[in-house]
């Protein structure tokens, strides 16, 4: 058992360097719900002030998702915020929509949660970013 842990603990610590080492402390969306949900921000990594969002949907079978019903909620935990703005959504067809401007008008760690529900099926996906 103790030389299957040592080469999972390498590993893991490796990655964890390699991840530090980018520079970037944007996290990948992380994902929940039926339909999955991708979000990619502009500038990367976010600005203070107006950014913009790409919000790909997709179905369980992975075919992209239109007339999907989106929700972005960008928060500021430790300081108890939002946003002071709510993002337009538009759709972009196949599947893709924009949400602008998602702002993030001060520095700090944000967390922006991409909500889409289409019928009865919903997905979401979080985004967790260190303003600078």
């Amino acid at each position: 058992m103790r030389f299957l842990i040592a080469p999972i603990t390498a590993a893991l610590l490796l990655s964890a360097l390699l991840l530090s080492a980018c520079g970037d402390e944007a996290t990948p969306p992380a994902k929940t719900g039926a339909l999955t949900v991708l979000a990619t921000i502009a500038p990367d990594p976010p600005k203070v002030g107006q950014n913009t969002l790409m919000i790909t949907v997709k179905s369980s079978d992975g075919s992209l998702l239109e007339g999907a019903t989106i929700t972005v909620d960008p928060q500021m935990p430790m300081h108890g915020h939002g946003s002071s703005e709510t993002a337009k959504i538009v759709e972009k067809g196949q599947g893709v929509y924009e949400a602008i401007p998602v702002t993030l008008q001060m520095p700090g760690k944000w967390e922006v949660t991409v909500s889409a529900t289409k019928e009865k099926l919903t997905g979401t996906a979080l985004l967790k970013f260190d303003v600078l």
